[in-house]
């Protein structure tokens, strides 16, 4: 068809060159990342309060998962509508936010009043509606703020909410679980999304695809998925991010359990507080080194967006694996060596999705990042939290936390294949996002003028 044609021929000499972003951009930046913060904050918020709640409602250490595995679940299927009506322009992309923010803002706060496992089961089905249309819309609406020579700084500060809001989950979640109550934890963290919501009404849309040219914006759902199919850079990408999601997936949910099980010296709330702290260090440390050396590394290897983030998951697997063989040291040795896996995991955040955002035509591209989700938790957090509390059940947490360093070694081989097979790219398809990715270069842009720069 005449759209899949478009899509095979698609370039990056196709983009305008402008180094200017959008009018408003700033704004909806902060905006969206504030949000996303939110986001991952209620996301997070039963993991730091499993043992809590587990006890309440009488639940295995599999069931105290399945609530996380619902809205993983829900999360993933519901992602490619919210992608279609963006990409379609059916409805307001700005609707489609506001919405969802709101939907799974409430539905945390009003977990409040769950009285056994399906209540809670369902308030958590809900969260994932509204989280999958924030999730598959926001990163798209960025990538048409910004243009791609700009794009990875933008993705980056974006991606920075992710562990700032897990970090805050786990730790708001654990302070406020053992001082009031799980319940409380959930309804204080819930509500203040419903108000950051009405920011979103201000930002300003510029519309689809503003910095590529396209001779058909219809493209059906058939003809994205044989383009994305075809694209090497974004299966590559897609393999080490669903592993790479597994193994966080799996972490972030037992992390502050774990160590509360394994190590006499540290109680509930401290062990929140350490896994809060580990993750917020290493996802900023992480999030920030990874965009950055793979920027610095452009004229030095070659596709250096699959093989920086290859090197440092191979890293994040041994110092994983290294944690789990001195749990029981001490307090200091056990949160060192967490923030040290933490940041090498992390380093993957930039560059995969700025390679994914740039490596598709912008007709799917929210439908690009919706096919992402539905694959990183149909084969990645959606199911790994569950498999490893089934382990525990039938064995012991130690042997299911030992999948988390595999499954990383995991994401590091994918995204390495493709840095090592990825050698016949044309020249055109890594000239603009990388030799001319200049949103790390500091010494022309020392003052992050050129990347705030509103109109």
């Amino acid at each position: 068809t005449t759209s899949f044609k478009m899509m095979n021929d698609f370039h990056f000499d196709d983009i305008i060159r402008s180094s200017n972003p959008q009018r408003g951009a700033k704004y909806a930046l902060v905006v969206l990342t504030l949000i996303n913060l939110l986001n991952y904050m209620d996301r997070l918020i039963p993991s730091a309060t499993k043992d809590l709640y587990k006890t309440e409602l009488q639940l295995s250490d599999s069931e105290s998962s399945a609530p996380l595995s619902a809205f993983t679940i829900v999360y993933m299927l519901t992602s490619p509508v919210f992608g279609m009506l963006s990409d379609k322009e059916l409805v307001s992309r700005k609707v489609l936010l506001a919405v969802g923010v709101v939907l799974w803002s409430i539905s945390t706060g009003v977990t409040f009043y769950a009285k056994d496992f399906w209540s809670f089961l369902a308030c958590r089905m809900f969260v994932g509606i509204g989280e999958a249309a924030y999730s598959t819309i926001a990163p798209s609406l960025l990538s048409d703020l910004y243009p791609p020579d700009q794009r990875n700084r933008a993705m980056t500060v974006f991606f920075m909410a992710t562990p700032v809001g897990a970090a805050l989950g786990y730790i708001l979640g654990g302070i406020l679980g053992q001082a009031i109550s799980w319940r409380a934890a959930f309804l204080m963290c819930g509500f203040p999304g419903v108000l950051v919501a009405i920011l979103i009404f201000f930002i300003q849309d510029p519309g689809l695809g503003v910095y590529e040219t396209s001779e058909d914006d219809q493209v059906p759902w058939i003809d994205a998925i044989k383009s994305l199919a075809k694209n090497k850079e974004y299966m590559y990408s897609l393999g080490g991010f669903v592993a790479i999601t597994w193994s966080l997936g799996g972490m972030a949910d037992w992390l502050p359990t774990y160590l509360h099980r394994s190590n006499s010296d540290l109680d509930f709330e401290s062990s929140a507080v350490i896994a809060g702290a580990a993750t917020v260090l290493g996802g900023i440390g992480g999030t920030i080194l990874g965009s950055f050396l793979g920027d610095r590394a452009k004229d030095r290897i070659r596709n250096p967006y699959l093989g920086i983030p290859a090197f440092f998951a191979i890293l994040s697997s041994l110092f994983a694996f290294l944690t789990i063989l001195l749990i029981k040291s001490s307090v200091f040795v056990v949160s060192f060596l967490i923030s040290l896996s933490q940041v090498m995991a992390w380093c993957y955040m930039g560059p995969v999705n700025a390679l994914q955002a740039n490596v598709v035509s912008a007709q799917i591209r929210a439908r690009a990042f919706s096919i992402t989700i539905l694959c990183v938790h149909l084969f990645g957090d959606g199911i790994s939290p569950m498999i490893i509390g089934f382990v525990s059940d039938k064995t012991s947490l130690t042997a299911g936390i030992m999948l988390v360093p595999l499954f990383m070694l995991i994401a590091g081989i994918c995204w390495g294949c493709g840095w090592w097979f990825i050698q016949d790219v044309p020249n055109h398809k890594y000239r603009h996002l990388l030799e001319e990715d200049t949103s790390f270069d500091m010494e022309n842009d020392s003052d992050f003028s050129q990347f705030t720069r509103d109109d």
